[in-house]
């Protein structure tokens, strides 16, 4: 036929499905593969827990190879997570997002002490710029 039909989701085989369809995996893995690392993480027996809407392969084949190094790089993000909610509940959110600006200036560092990258001027010109605006922020207070 002269129309192809594409599903996005790799379910397509050959010689189950016409030959005018294919099929394409998306970046949907992601979030799938991200409900599974976080569900393996909060199980207390340090098992694997997947949440999807459909059980697709290559999404169970990469978080069955990838969960447990991932697990330290999720339990950190819910973590920090717990702190913005805290902060939003006690301050301002002007406040809590200039201070928020502070995780740019530990990031540069992180380039440029680990990854060994300089700073181009306009970084600089904005790290400069959070510095001012954090102080300016507890000068106020």
């Amino acid at each position: 036929p002269n129309v192809r039909f594409a599903h996005c989701g790799g379910m397509w085989t050959e010689g189950k499905h016409p030959k005018n369809t294919a099929s394409f995996f998306g970046y949907i893995d992601e979030c799938q593969y991200l409900n599974g690392v976080i569900a393996g993480h909060m199980s207390k027996s340090g098992k694997l827990g997947f949440v999807a809407a459909k059980p697709i392969p290559q999404v169970l084949r990469n978080i069955m190879k990838q969960w447990r190094p991932s697990i330290f790089a999720g339990f950190m993000g819910a973590f920090a997570s717990e702190f913005w909610f805290l902060a939003f509940a006690i301050a301002t959110a002007a406040s809590v997002r200039t201070l928020a600006l502070v995780e740019v200036l530990f990031a540069q560092g992180i380039t440029r002490f680990i990854f060994k990258q300089p700073t181009t001027p306009r970084e600089g010109l904005g790290i400069v710029l959070v510095v001012v605006g954090v102080a300016v922020l507890v000068w106020a207070y």
